[in-house]
């Protein structure tokens, strides 16, 4: 059976930007449908535009958390949940900008960033850590 985070690795490498895959990948968390999660997401891959600014899959996952808070009313705040998300994420990596992320580890094969696909992956398990908390 497949994780989500298998299937936002999945959007990545079938040509989604970092914050569509992890938004795509999380539909089941927000109740967005994938077009809408892709429409949404399309302008934050490779830090908001290309521009190297805050990571794709940061912002794809603060998005989810958001429409996740509203969506099933979870209990505290978004910005409790995206603290946490923060906090947890920094265990992976310290840096939340592309161009961070990307000076610290770089790793391309086939043209692709196995760093941001590691960041993507992360991304979506903490949320789902988050999410499981939240229910217990």
């Amino acid at each position: 059976m497949k994780t989500r985070s298998d299937i936002a690795i999945n959007y990545f490498n079938g040509g989604c930007n970092c914050a569509q895959a992890v938004l795509s990948a999380l539909k089941d968390y927000t109740g967005l449908d994938i077009e809408t999660s892709q429409n949404i997401s399309a302008g934050f891959g490779g830090g908001i535009g290309n521009a190297n600014s805050i990571c794709g899959a940061v912002s794809g996952t603060i998005m989810a958390i958001g429409v996740w808070k509203a969506h099933y009313g979870a209990t505290k705040s978004t910005t409790f949940y995206r603290e946490r998300f923060l906090k947890e994420l920094k265990h992976y990596t310290p840096e939340f900008t592309c161009k961070g992320i990307m000076n610290r580890r770089p790793c391309f094969i086939n043209n692709q960033s196995r760093v941001c696909i590691g960041v993507v992956s992360k991304s979506v398990e903490i949320f789902e850590e988050i999410v499981k908390l939240e229910k217990s």
